[in-house]
């Protein structure tokens, strides 16, 4: 005689989320010549929620490849953690990091000291994740085998709010939380969202013509 809730449904399967892991898989290490994208969810460090930083890159098919995750979980110091995240992405070639928009308002001075620059996201928590859904549906994402990431990324909840908007959360609980998939996500969206130019040998050949007196190139062959 259960009555089943029409507007609550799971974000991601977990046979989904299993076939991206890497599992065993902790963390990635610095390579050069790749371009790293960074996410960052902040907390006071005196409450529940933790402070997190995840680090992402694209492959040569675009594929989102996570390279590093870390927590930090209460109690802390805000500024003795993002002293500790500035070390790390200066290690990735990083000088710039996209956050949440923490109410505590600290996180920008706090980067700038440690020479971050540190860039609110333009937004919100739940259409990152409906973007991120993409990438997970469509296999574009690589993840570390992180045992907290994973956990809230399966607790993860689709929820339809009045006038069918979808709203994307974890359960309304002391319990749960998302800061570590908060920013795996934000990273993986911000990084597949970027642009390269695509290298073509029509291309090479264009640049490697010289111009003329008037500066105007050859004609292609």
């Amino acid at each position: 005689m259960s009555q089943w809730r029409d507007d609550l449904r799971s974000y991601v399967s977990r046979q989904v989320v299993e076939r991206l892991i890497d599992h065993g898989v902790h963390e990635r290490a610095p390579e050069p010549g790749i371009h790293y994208v960074a996410f960052t969810d902040e907390a006071g460090g005196s409450g529940s929620d933790a402070s997190t930083l995840s680090i992402v890159h694209l492959d040569n098919q675009r594929q989102v490849i996570q390279d590093l995750i870390r927590i930090w979980r209460p109690p802390f110091s805000p500024q003795e953690v993002i002293g500790q995240k500035a070390a790390l992405l200066k290690t990735y070639g990083i000088t710039r990091v996209t956050g949440d928009r923490w109410a505590g308002g600290i996180p920008p001075d706090l980067y700038r000291a440690n020479g971050i620059r540190f860039e609110p996201s333009g937004r919100v928590k739940s259409d990152i994740y409906i973007d991120f859904l993409a990438l997970l549906n469509s296999a574009r994402i690589r993840l570390l085998d992180n045992e907290q990431q994973i956990a809230e990324l399966l607790n993860l909840e689709r929820r339809v709010r009045w006038g069918g908007r979808e709203s994307i959360d974890h359960p309304q609980s002391n319990n749960f939380h998302d800061d570590a998939i908060n920013a795996t996500a934000g990273a993986a969206v911000l990084a597949s969202a970027k642009r390269g130019i695509v290298i073509t040998p029509d291309l090479l050949a264009k640049l490697s013509v010289p111009k003329d007196w008037r500066g105007n190139r050859a004609a292609v062959p």
